[in-house]
């Protein structure tokens, strides 16, 4: 990956997981190469193994998988997110915004200071007309991370909502 031969990459990826199936860092390993790929429907997969696998074992200590875990459920959230952005129509594209939700909301969990997370949960509360979250997480947005490009975003999605 490192050289961006991401095809051979996946390949190396892929044969280690046959050795070794339930390992964590591969399957990361494999959903970023299957990003960079261009390849979202299996990237996507690859992150939520790495979410089945880090769950399951328990010898975990809450510590041990932390990163991989907010990586894989920010990314799975950010995908969702891009594909409910591509639907128009409110009436379908509610339940969209809602199903991201809980994969974004895992990833502040583990990281509750990321500005790029707590804007797209601001944001997406706000695409599901949500409004009250919406306002509750933007102001969270402000006050976790003044002075950034995301508070500036923020600041602007209170004021669309009138606060």
């Amino acid at each position: 990956m490192q050289v961006k031969k991401f095809k051979e990459a996946r390949d190396h990826i892929l044969k280690s997981i046959e050795y070794r199936p339930d390992n964590v860092q591969a399957w990361l390993t494999l959903a970023e190469d299957y990003g960079q790929l261009g390849n979202t429907q299996e990237e996507v997969m690859g992150y939520k193994r790495v979410v089945e696998i880090a769950n399951a074992d328990t010898t975990n200590d809450g510590e041990k998988y932390s990163k991989a875990l907010q990586e894989s459920y920010r990314m799975i959230g950010v995908r969702m997110l891009i594909d409910a952005t591509k639907d128009k129509d409110p009436k379908t594209n509610k339940s969209k915004y809602e199903a991201v939700l809980p994969w974004l909301l895992k990833a502040l969990q583990l990281n509750p200071k990321d500005c790029q997370v707590l804007l797209w949960v601001a944001q997406t509360y706000q695409n599901s007309n949500n409004k009250d979250e919406a306002k509750r997480y933007y102001r969270k947005l402000l006050e976790t991370c003044p002075g950034t490009k995301e508070a500036e975003d923020g600041k602007n999605g209170l004021k669309v909502l009138g606060d």
